[in-house]
C-alpha cells in the first residue's frame, strides 16, 4: 500500500507498484487535500488491501478501491461475496457495486439472497442492477428463488425491476409472463406457473442447436 502526504492544495499523482497499466485511473486521481492529510492508495494488485479499503470512512478511498477490484475481476469475486454479509451497509453497498461492475455469474446466488434479505434499500437496488446486468446467468437463480418463495415481497419487488429491465431486450421476452404475474392482485398465486414457463423457455433456448 502506498501513502501520499499532501502539501498545499495541488494536483498530484502517486506512483503505485503492480499493474500500473491496468490501473491508470488510480494514478490520475489523487484528490487535492488540506495540508497534513494522508491519502492511502492500495497497491493495484493487492486484493486484500483493496477489500479492506472498502470499509474506509473516506468515500473517495472506497471508490478507488472499488474501481481497483473491478479491474482485477474474477480474483476479487470471492472476497466481495463474503463482504455482502458485512454488518455495515456502506460496505455491502460497495461490494454489490463492485460485483455488478465485474459481472461474475458466480455471484448471482449471493446477489439474489441480498435482494431478498438485505435491510438496506440501496444495497438491494444494486443487487437487482447487478443481476439484471448478468442477463440469463442472473435471471435463472432469481426465478428459482421466486418459485420457491413466491410470497416474498422483497423478491417480488426485485424480480419486477429485473424482469422489466430485461424485457426491453428481444432475447428476454420470456420474462413477460412473469411480469404479468407480478402485476396481478395476488402475485404469489400467479408466480409459480409463470416462473415455470419462463424457466422451461430459458432451458430450451440455452440448449445448443443441432447442426444442419
Amino acid at each position: 500500500m502506498a501513502a501520499f502526504r499532501s502539501g498545499p492544495r495541488h494536483d498530484a499523482c502517486v506512483e503505485l507498484p503492480g499493474r500500473i497499466a491496468d490501473m491508470e485511473f488510480l494514478r490520475k486521481e489523487v484528490a487535492a487535500t488540506l495540508p497534513g492529510d494522508v491519502i492511502i492508495v492500495p497497491a493495484p494488485d493487492d486484493v486484500s488491501a483493496l477489500i479492506a479499503a472498502l470499509a474506509a470512512e473516506d468515500a473517495v478511498v472506497r471508490r478507488r478501491a472499488r474501481n481497483g477490484l473491478i479491474v482485477l475481476g474474477n480474483r476479487a469475486v470471492d472476497p466481495l461475496i463474503e463482504l455482502l454479509a458485512d454488518r455495515r451497509a456502506h460496505v455491502r453497498w460497495e461490494a454489490a457495486k463492485a460485483l455488478g461492475g465485474i459481472g461474475a455469474p458466480k455471484a448471482a446466488p449471493a446477489l439474489v439472497r441480498i435482494l431478498e434479505e438485505d435491510e438496506d434499500f440501496d444495497v438491494r437496488w444494486l443487487a437487482s442492477q447487478a443481476l439484471a446486468g448478468l442477463g440469463r446467468e442472473g435471471l435463472r437463480p432469481l426465478l428459482v428463488a421466486l418459485a420457491a418463495r413466491p410470497y416474498s415481497i422483497a423478491l417480488q419487488e426485485g424480480a419486477y425491476h429485473i424482469c422489466h429491465r430485461l424485457s426491453r431486450r428481444q432475447a428476454f421476452q420470456l420474462v413477460k409472463p412473469v411480469l404479468a404475474a407480478l402485476r396481478t392482485s395476488e402475485p404469489a398465486l400467479a408466480i409459480p406457473a409463470a416462473v415455470r414457463v419462463a424457466l422451461d423457455e430459458l432451458r430450451t433456448s440455452s440448449r445448443p442447436r443441432p447442426n444442419g
